[in-house]
């Protein structure tokens, strides 16, 4: 730089000599650098932010924000626990179903068809041959095993507690010893042969897609209806009414006691939710001046997108403290509703 400087000085005292290719005059002006920008794009967003929360929009940054917060809560925390309610109804009713066989002896019986959901004490197995075969949800207390085959058998949450194995094979399945045989299994001439596995194993062999397909289909026809309610002038959908009703659909969290009727209130609940969320965006559009939409839109949003994420984090509830819950955040959205005018 210093030679480039110093070869334009002394251009400057050669006026009639012609320049050279190196000896072209410096710019007169650096170029901003790229900080200058991000500094001036930061500076632009503090006083749009700033701008929310003036004396001229504070009101209504408050309100459409605390309408869309405690409206969205609802859902955020539904879409916990109404799944988490649904597999606790059908692992209750699984748990009902159990069937248990105890105190008898068993003998000369060739098992080829799947084991699920049986609870084994006391029981006495003597030459019998357990091969190519589901077990499932399965335990074997205190039983014992006398000259019998296990093997090529796949298991799901099979256990064997304290069982005595005597002239016994236990060859190609993947069960292992101190896993699935506890430690008080006693082994006196028998054959442990099989895979180990890299994990535990605890997989559920049997499909749970159904209950997530139904859930998203109810949902799904009530985002269809959304679509034609959307239309309709704000006047003959106020906020504060979508609100109301939420805050009518609370009791129906704790009446609902079947899995399709805690799908048809989610299902409902988003509805209005959704109708909320469509009117509290085009108010911003029609409440802030072009220069402060999208700040606003981006402020609204991460703060709901938070609090969602903080409620649905802390756990489910007991179905009349989830009634409450989602009642008392309805109640919160049609306050800051009706707070804006």
């Amino acid at each position: 730089m210093m030679v480039y400087q110093s070869i334009h000085s002394s251009n400057k005292f050669r006026p009639a000599a012609e320049y050279r290719l190196g000896e072209l005059a410096l710019p007169a002006k650096r170029r901003p650098p790229a900080l200058h920008h991000v500094r001036h794009s930061v500076k632009m967003f503090w006083q749009s932010f700033f701008q929310l929360f003036s004396s001229t929009y504070r009101r209504t940054t408050l309100s459409l924000g605390g309408t869309l917060l405690f409206a969205m809560a609802i859902q955020y925390y539904l879409a916990s626990y109404i799944p988490a309610t649904v597999v606790k109804m059908e692992s209750d009713l699984y748990e009902a179903s159990k069937q248990s066989i105890g105190n008898e002896t068993l003998t000369d019986i060739h098992y080829n068809t799947t084991l699920e959901n049986i609870e084994y004490y006391n029981v006495t197995f003597n030459k019998c041959i357990i091969r190519d075969m589901l077990i499932s949800h399965v335990a074997f207390r205190n039983c014992s095993f006398y000259n019998v085959a296990l093997s090529n058998l796949k298991t799901s949450f099979t256990t064997f507690e304290g069982c005595l194995f005597v002239n016994s094979t236990i060859i190609d399945t993947d069960m292992e010893v101190e896993r699935e045989f506890d430690k008080w299994c006693i082994f006196n001439n028998t054959v442990v042969r099989g895979m180990q596995g890299g994990c535990a194993r605890h997989a559920d062999l049997t499909s749970k897609l159904g209950g997530m397909t139904t859930e998203q289909s109810y949902v799904a026809h009530a985002m269809f209806l959304v679509t034609f309610v959307a239309f309709m002038p704000q006047n003959l959908r106020p906020v504060v009414a979508m609100c109301g009703a939420c805050i009518l659909l609370s009791p129906l969290v704790y009446i609902a006691q079947s899995e399709t009727a805690l799908y048809v209130v989610e299902a409902v609940y988003r509805f209005f939710i959704t109708l909320i969320f469509y009117s509290v965006g085009v108010s911003v559009v029609d409440s802030y001046p072009h220069n402060l939409r999208c700040t606003a839109h981006g402020l609204v949003l991460s703060v709901t997108y938070v609090g969602g994420a903080v409620l649905r984090g802390a756990g489910e509830a007991s179905a009349p403290a989830s009634a409450v819950l989602c009642a008392a955040l309805a109640l919160a959205a049609a306050a800051a509703a009706a707070a804006r005018h």
